[in-house]
């Protein structure tokens, strides 16, 4: 990993702590930022299932032992469900951001 990469990995690190959220993912805890599509962005767009668009974005060190399968879940403390629709990761490889469904109790 480059300077650029380690700052940036840092700098996530940071954010995470100030603001990040806890998710669980079966019996694996990660801290995670989570990123909604404000609604004026597509005020008018009525497309199924923008409305519960979900990022959540964690450090790759989370997934040692490998990515989760598409359409598993992560859980919050209230049981709000995020249910994996999409996995892409960072160029430096060190973030991943998994595009989500919100999926309410």
């Amino acid at each position: 990993m480059n300077q650029h990469e380690q700052d940036s990995t840092e700098g996530f690190a940071e954010l995470l702590d100030a603001a990040g959220v806890e998710l669980m993912l079966g019996s694996v805890r990660v801290l995670a930022l989570l990123r909604t599509t404000p609604p004026e962005v597509n005020r008018y767009d009525l497309s199924v299932g923008d409305d519960n668009s979900v990022q959540v974005r964690v450090l790759a060190s989370a997934f040692s032992g490998g990515l989760p399968d598409l359409g598993s879940s992560f859980t919050d403390e209230d049981g709000a469900t995020y249910r994996i629709r999409r996995i892409s990761r960072s160029p430096s490889r060190a973030l991943i951001t998994f595009d989500c469904e919100l999926c309410q109790p």
